[in-house]
């Protein structure tokens, strides 16, 4: 049963750049993920809390059917750029609903490859205000990071023997026996193995090099 970890990011291990002050803020609240250990090959739920901020001016957007505040989730370093698939960067867009003080939930989903090493993995929130579909000029992006604390699927040839022990050339139906071994953390299945063949050597019966 997957349970989910949610943890308050501290506002001063936030990069948050605001461009322009006549705009309504957005204040990050928290980020929580699904599952709360993450490991290789995950299907991950991002969420991410924030509170909509008006002042004065900013007041007008807050509210607004004709405003339209998005997010959008990025990678943002090479390990993330390499190993993450953004299956939805998105979410649902946060329109007419806003209003000051309120907190509000994003979800967005990531995969992590299998081959994905453990390690903290860098991403960056961009926030943007748009009036009739038209991006204003002001935005505000928010850097965190997501851990993944575990590799996932590990394929390894463990022994490989071959009958006889010694071949030669001339040599025919060549028996090799190999062990695959997944020392991950998450089951491999489907797993097909093809035997690859150098140059002078072909396989003694037809579609015999897979399992």
């Amino acid at each position: 049963m997957k349970t989910k970890l949610n943890f308050t990011i501290m506002m001063l291990s936030i990069f948050l750049i605001l461009v322009n002050q006549a705009a309504a803020e957005m204040k990050l609240n928290s980020i929580s993920f699904d599952p709360a250990i993450i490991a290789a090959g995950d299907e991950v739920d991002i969420v991410v809390q924030f509170q909509a901020q008006a002042y004065e001016t900013k007041q007008d957007k807050i509210g607004n059917k004709d405003y339209i505040y998005k997010v959008t989730l990025l990678p943002d370093d090479s390990i993330s750029k390499e190993y993450v698939i953004m299956q939805d960067a998105e979410g649902d867009n946060l329109d007419g609903s806003l209003f000051s003080g309120n907190f509000y939930n994003k979800k967005f989903r990531v995969k992590i490859k299998n081959n994905a090493p453990a390690g903290n993995y860098e991403f960056k929130l961009v926030g943007q205000w748009y009036f009739n579909n038209q991006p204003l000029d002001f935005n505000q992006y928010i850097r965190f990071k997501m851990p993944v604390k575990k590799e996932g699927i590990i394929l390894d040839i463990n022994t490989l023997q071959t009958v006889p022990a010694e071949v030669r050339p001339g040599d025919d139906f060549v028996k090799i026996m190999a062990d695959i071994e997944n020392t991950g953390e998450k089951d491999a299945k489907s797993v097909l193995v093809t035997l690859a063949l150098p140059d002078d050597l072909e396989h003694s019966y037809t579609n015999n090099n897979r399992i």
